[in-house]
């Protein structure tokens, strides 16, 4: 038994549509699903795609950098300045002053140089959820772009949104 959930109301105790698996085009497998490609989810699937995860980036956006880009929030940081991320702001600076491209681009470049596939202009519109599988229960996302509609099958998604949709 598969259910499709609203990512608008996904909360315990509201009601889902329970379907039989739709037929929708199949865009593959992959191992981890990061939506959003904002200041989260950017690093996120750089490093996964490091460490040998195939990674599917969705953005929503056309641009990646989320509100640190197409939001114009250009000095904010309300987390833990770890070493990485101290690494990680200074190779963006270094590639945006070495390409004098604008952030967005060095952004993606990152991601593409480590292997993301990165899905801009894409929203993530619903998730397939398998009650009963232990681990992820997340067992398709259902994305939208202008090529259409689409379910990829994640084995791991984080959710990098900002609004927490899946």
């Amino acid at each position: 038994e598969i259910v499709a959930c609203d990512p608008q109301h996904g909360e315990p105790n509201v009601s889902v549509l329970e379907i039989i698996s739709p037929t929708l085009p199949d865009a593959g497998q992959v191992e981890l699903l990061v939506a959003g490609g904002g200041v989260s989810g950017v690093p996120a699937a750089i490093e996964a795609a490091r460490s040998g995860v195939s990674t599917l980036l969705a953005e929503q956006h056309v641009d990646l950098g989320g509100a640190n880009t197409v939001g114009g929030v250009t000095n904010y940081w309300f987390g833990r300045w770890t070493s990485y991320f101290r690494q990680y702001h200074r190779q963006i600076k270094a590639a945006a002053l070495l390409s004098q491209l604008p952030r967005p681009f060095v952004l993606r470049d990152l991601c593409l140089a480590e292997g993301v596939e990165v899905c801009t202009g894409t929203l993530c519109v619903g998730a397939l959820v398998d009650r009963y599988r232990a681990g992820s229960p997340i067992v398709g996302v259902v994305l939208l772009s202008e090529e259409g509609i689409r379910m990829v099958r994640p084995e791991f998604v984080i959710d990098a949104t900002g609004d927490g949709h899946l």
